[in-house]
């Protein structure tokens, strides 16, 4: 038998919570902590209810948390401090950045209501459980359904988002996930089928289409000097963008120093756009983030910008109906790789497993296999 716990907002008044109980025999569930774990036999993770964020996740006994990021409250973007802070691996809805002067006014924070509010928790078993959350401003709500491997390090994640208003609007999802702490550091390496792609820096110049480029190369600046977008030592701060052609998407990052990898595969259809946020600070990195989702063009650009978007023939925005719900899903996972580790070949979904292709430093290659739940 199954309870339910249904937590409630009223403005002034706060939190109260309501059971409804299986049976007299059966002590209702309490939520103690904004932070909910789940965890198999190799992984757990850690998701905070404040924001809806991942915040953890460890391997084994490996003890490195590589979502071990989070930008303080009052660094936050000023419409955003009496939420929940930027952090991990966190939901973008509605918008990729900042909202307009009368948005901000109306009380829309940066990256939309889910990151900055309150979410509730469901558990079903320690490998499973549904989160959910209402953006009461921009009428929207979700249903995030969590499901562990039973064995590996696998997760995967369905993320479900209706439309509350009674009309089509345009929308845009984007998964800020968000690498730091201990994990990251200067040889860290990403790799990703993503291919053509732009430096977000030169999309504003009316000639930006000269400066695009195809991963694992990127531009820099007007002057053409590359720099290679697998490797984390570059002083500067760039966020590149990306578009994915093949009907699978994937994207990894490898700490050599911890010999830790960590990844996402997702459908194409749900997820085209891939983004690459190398942050630093006085030439030391500071975040790598590997973001994925609907939309190539942040919300710095004017709306009319943003709707007439196009690149290599893939839109910028997409409607959701009146009423409608829509659904995305993707898989994380995690690895342990060997000292002489060189780049991710591959990954691809093979029936009911997830297949990691590694290359060594001499040219060797292995095939990692993870089941999927």
């Amino acid at each position: 038998m199954r309870c339910f716990i249904y937590i409630y907002y009223l403005s002034g008044i706060g939190f109260f919570i309501t059971f409804n109980s299986c049976n007299e025999n059966t002590p209702p569930m309490k939520v103690t902590s904004r932070i909910v774990t789940l965890q198999n036999k190799s992984l757990q993770l850690k998701f905070d209810l404040t924001g809806g964020a991942l915040t953890t996740l460890t391997l084994d006994e490996h003890g490195i948390n590589p979502y071990d990021w989070r930008i303080p409250s009052e660094k936050m973007p000023e419409n955003n401090r009496k939420g929940a802070p930027f952090q991990g691996h966190f939901f973008c809805s509605g918008r990729w950045g900042g909202p307009t002067p009368d948005e901000i006014k109306a009380g829309i924070p940066h990256n939309g209501e889910f990151a900055n509010g309150d979410w509730t928790y469901e558990k079903k078993s320690e490998q499973n459980g549904i989160m959910h959350a209402e953006a009461t401003i921009e009428k929207w709500k979700i249903e995030r359904k969590i499901n562990l491997s039973v064995s590996d390090p696998v997760c995967r994640i369905d993320e479900e988002v209706t439309n509350l208003m009674p009309f089509a609007r345009h929308y845009a999802i984007v998964q800020h996930a968000t690498f730091g702490g201990r994990f990251l550091n200067n040889q860290c390496k990403v790799h990703t089928n993503a291919g053509a792609g732009f430096n977000q820096a030169l999309i504003k110049r009316p000639d930006w289409q000269k400066y695009t480029y195809t991963f694992p190369q990127g531009i820099a600046d007007t002057s053409g000097n590359v720099f290679d977008l697998t490797l984390s030592d570059t002083p500067r701060s760039y966020v590149s963008t990306h578009i994915v052609e093949d009907t699978t998407a994937w994207i990894t990052i490898a700490s050599p120093v911890h010999h830790l990898l960590v990844g996402y595969i997702w459908k194409q259809a749900d997820y085209p756009w891939v983004h690459i946020w190398h942050d630093t600070k006085d030439g030391a990195i500071t975040a790598k983030g590997l973001e994925f989702g609907t939309t190539g063009l942040g919300d710095t650009f004017p709306l009319n910008e943003n709707l007439r978007f196009m690149f290599k023939e893939t839109p910028n925005l997409f409607i959701v109906d009146a009423n409608e719900t829509i659904v995305r899903s993707y898989y994380l996972f995690a690895l342990l790789i060997p000292e002489n580790f060189q780049q991710v070949d591959q990954v691809m979904q093979i029936n009911n497993a997830i297949q990691i292709r590694i290359r060594t430093k001499e040219g060797e290659t292995t095939n990692h296999i993870l089941q999927i739940p």
